[in-house]
């Protein structure tokens, strides 16, 4: 993921000026597997809650998702936007360890 900004708003042609953009969903990762009716994460959606806490920056994103594995849950529910469309989806934190976390 990376911050939306004027540049990445531009560059990949996003409705949504806060948030953080998805650059890369590997095949049979656990954002991959998420959701349902479609709503599995993918590239481009911006996500912008973390178990209904705003994000409006990379670091907010990483702060609540690590809130969540402190809490000692490993299912995370992200509200997303893709294009004009808000989703939501489920993404269990075990499938899916970000590099450095415990």
């Amino acid at each position: 993921v990376e911050e939306v900004t004027d540049r990445v708003l531009y560059e990949r042609g996003l409705f949504v000026r806060r948030g953080v953009v998805v650059t890369n969903v590997e095949a049979g990762s656990a954002a991959a597997a998420s959701g349902t009716d479609g709503a599995a994460i993918r590239d481009n959606d911006v996500i912008v809650e973390v178990d209904w806490r705003g994000v409006s920056t990379l670091r907010d994103f990483l702060e609540a998702v690590d809130a969540v594995r402190a809490r000692g849950d490993s299912v995370v529910l992200f509200k997303f936007w893709r294009g004009n469309t808000s989703m939501h989806a489920a993404v269990d934190l075990k499938l899916g360890q970000r590099e450095g976390a415990e």
